[in-house]
């Protein structure tokens, strides 16, 4: 949806041969990881979270990541882009930023980076943010110091951090990593990390839903003469996208990962319905399945046309 124009306005950027090294740096990093990554476009913040209640709830009590749903939040590839939209979002006063895209990358299993870019509509094109986070999932860095936690305080007080600033950051599981030359003051860059949550919501929540063991990926391919087109004027050419579908709950057939599953089984999802559901060992799915499933007791609709938020489909690209 979105990845290509990205590439394109980072593209021009780059051109320009910045002064701030670091930040032109980041951008020529984000420019190969956007085009190695899985794109998905997650449609509007609001249809998207709206629907998820009681995972919203327990984020506010704890912070993203963490909770019992955290074992289930897994990137299912490697690098992936994540894009949305948040009409009523905005930086200061003035200015909108109504897309925004997440490039996220696996560092360890539990160990994510995230990069965040916004669409400003005052200047029309795409910008990376100052800053990017070190994501740990399922435990805070005080929680895992041997390994983590240390590295993320000796950084911090590297940075200037204040003791108190350092006992805050163990108690997360979010590091703030600058992506300019200027280092955000500290008392900038948790706030700035404050505004972001919103982001680590719709990304936490998009990872729980791909790893849902009843939702599955078809593959859309691109219109050749458009990629052609653009190709000849030198522009990134339109991903594959993948489509999210649903597969119906049976007692006869294995909800995940079985081929020989019949199409008639497979619907697009209506997230304004459904909600997540566990299954354990203690009360299993038709007495034989476990995991994380999305439910929706309502489901309708043409099994061609994916996850849909109301009028959004969530769609990925390669």
């Amino acid at each position: 949806m979105y990845g290509h124009h990205v590439v394109d306005d980072f593209n021009a950027l780059i051109q320009k041969q910045m002064k701030d090294e670091t930040y032109l740096n980041a951008v020529k990093s984000a420019v190969d990881g956007i085009k190695q990554a899985q794109h998905f476009f997650l449609g509007s913040y609001q249809e998207l979270i709206q629907p998820l209640g009681s995972f919203v709830e327990e984020q506010k009590e704890t912070q993203v990541f963490l909770g019992s749903s955290s074992k289930y939040v897994r990137l299912p590839y490697k690098s992936c882009w994540f894009e949305f939209e948040d009409k009523s979002f905005t930086v200061g006063e003035t200015m909108s930023v109504p897309k925004r895209g997440l490039l996220v990358d696996e560092l360890d299993e539990d160990l994510l980076r995230v990069v965040i870019v916004n669409w400003v509509e005052q200047w029309k094109r795409w910008v990376l943010s100052p800053q990017n986070y070190l994501v740990l999932v399922g435990r805070t860095f005080g929680d895992d110091l041997e390994r983590i936690g240390k590295k993320v305080a000796a950084a911090a007080v590297n940075r200037g951090a204040s003791p108190a600033v350092v006992s805050l950051l163990m108690r997360s599981n979010t590091y703030p990593m600058s992506a300019s030359d200027k280092q955000l003051p500290w008392d900038t860059a948790l706030e700035c990390r404050a505004d972001d949550q919103r982001d680590l919501y719709v990304l936490n929540a998009a990872l729980l839903l791909l790893n849902c063991k009843n939702i599955e990926t078809e593959d859309n391919q691109p219109p050749p003469k458009l990629n052609r087109k653009r190709s000849k004027n030198g522009k990134q050419e339109l991903f594959i996208y993948k489509t999210l579908v649903l597969r119906l709950p049976s007692n006869r057939k294995v909800p995940h990962g079985n081929d020989n599953v019949n199409d008639n089984d497979k619907t697009r999802i209506h997230l304004c319905r459904g909600h997540f559901k566990i299954f354990t060992e203690d009360a299993p799915l038709f007495g034989r399945y476990t995991g994380l499933y999305w439910w929706d007791p309502h489901v309708r609709g043409d099994k061609k046309k994916g996850l849909v938020v109301k009028d959004y489909v969530v769609k990925t690209d390669p």
